[in-house]
């Protein structure tokens, strides 16, 4: 709880947004021990510095070298929490990685998708979006943040989250598609739904297909969507 007050109203946003590499070398590892010692929430480090590196970074108007130091840094954290079951845990020690700790590091993603956080989440996702066609940033920091927002949004937890959210997934990512990043948007919405822009046909499960389908026959700013 203290450590959520000083991100909120001290200035923990702003020093994380100011380390440099060695100091982030130092913390992510760090970071990760808190969170399965069950001292810190991936929610809190999702919501404090990886969202905050991801607004901030699509938000950028000119190349900045800090900025691209805080967006790599958060994106490596944000693989680390959000896709355990997919990568080498780089952040863990060697004796105390196990599928223990990948067990509990999904315990902590599943309490953030299950929460009330959840279009925070979605929000964040679209920021990533934004950032992903921000030339101020460098072509490769744009290509690894694409990439972990793929992954992210293509795993079952997510996509089983989004269909439970269907409102605010609509929200979030059905806009009309004037601008590049609209249809982006677009991509990313077809995407997490699963739906295969050839055919037309889901490649989830059959009953999240006639969820959406039973959705988009309520709402009718989902009928001119290209899905």
């Amino acid at each position: 709880m203290h450590v959520q007050h000083w991100f909120r109203y001290g200035n923990g946003r702003e020093e994380f947004s100011e380390f440099d590499t060695g100091t982030w070398e130092i913390i992510t590892p760090l970071l990760v021990g808190m969170v399965l010692q069950g001292l810190l929430s991936t929610s809190t480090i999702m919501e404090n510095i990886a969202y905050v590196a991801w607004k901030q970074s699509a938000m950028v108007d000119k190349p900045r070298e800090q900025i691209e130091i805080f967006l790599s840094s958060a994106n490596n954290l944000a693989r680390t929490l959000m896709l355990p079951d997919l990568i080498l845990l780089e952040h863990i020690p060697g004796e105390e990685r196990s599928l223990i700790t990948v067990q509990r590091l999904l315990t902590q993603r599943q309490l953030l998708l299950s929460s009330g956080g959840v279009k925070s989440l979605f929000k964040a996702t679209r920021h990533l979006i934004s950032l992903e066609i921000n030339s101020n940033l460098s072509e490769g920091l744009r290509d690894e943040s694409h990439g972990l927002r793929v992954s992210i949004c293509s795993q079952l937890a997510f996509r089983t989250t989004a269909f439970r959210h269907l409102t605010e997934l609509k929200d979030v990512f059905v806009r009309p598609l004037a601008t590049e990043k609209d249809v982006r948007l677009a991509d990313a919405l077809r995407q997490i739904i699963h739906i295969d822009p050839v055919s037309g046909t889901s490649r989830f499960r059959d009953s999240h297909f006639t969820l959406i389908m039973q959705f988009r026959s309520r709402h009718r700013i989902w009928r001119g969507c290209n899905f």
